[in-house]
């Protein structure tokens, strides 16, 4: 019995490492992706994938940057492009109108919202 006992609390020691290990990892993980750095590597990947015509790979790397700093004008205003040169003009609009929120000022984003 007590073997058993012993290899219990084992177990749960081991349960409870793994645990807090994993919540470790998981905190990291989202201080990374708020970070500034991460912010500008997904959104060069976005700007890239916009110019050379690979809009779905575009708006992955958009909606990162997005997720990562939504306050960000650069990160909507590409995904709204993103979503115009796919036709999905809704998705367009919803970005575009979150960008023109950040910069009212852009006549560009205007422009965007007439096409």
């Amino acid at each position: 019995m007590g073997i058993v006992k012993k290899h219990k609390y084992i177990l749960v020691t081991i349960a409870v490492l793994i645990v807090v290990g994993l919540g470790g990892i998981y905190i990291k993980l989202s201080v990374e992706k708020s970070s500034p750095e991460y912010y500008v590597k997904h959104l060069k990947k976005g700007m890239k994938y916009l110019s050379t015509g690979k809009y779905d790979m575009a708006i992955i790397e958009f909606q990162r940057s997005v997720n990562a700093r939504p306050e960000e004008f650069d990160a909507h205003y590409g995904l709204g492009v993103a979503y115009l040169r796919k036709r999905r003009y809704e998705d367009a609009e919803k970005e575009f109108q979150k960008a023109l929120a950040i910069k009212p000022d852009r006549l560009d984003v205007r422009y965007s919202l007439a096409v």
